[in-house]
């Protein structure tokens, strides 16, 4: 079966849905639209991975916090 879709939702819509920010008002009707829309589910996997990927990276550099600048990076400066 392949079905066309006249409009998708917005990025903004798809970011917070990965995110786990969305309303619960708005998640059916994108849960319904993702069972059968083939492009919004590609864009909504690689914005899943984005958000996988900033997390491990903030949750690193909470860990191990790095000085933007030492005293010798500002002296050569």
């Amino acid at each position: 079966m392949n079905i066309c879709f006249e409009s998708h939702f917005t990025g903004d819509v798809l970011e917070r849905y990965a995110m786990g920010t969305l309303s619960s008002f708005d998640y059916g009707p994108l849960e319904e639209h993702l069972l059968l829309c083939k492009p919004c589910q590609t864009r909504l996997m690689e914005l899943e991975e984005f958000v996988l990927v900033i997390r491990a990276a903030l949750t690193q550099l909470a860990i191990h916090p790095q000085p933007r600048f030492t005293a010798q990076s500002a002296y050569a400066l």
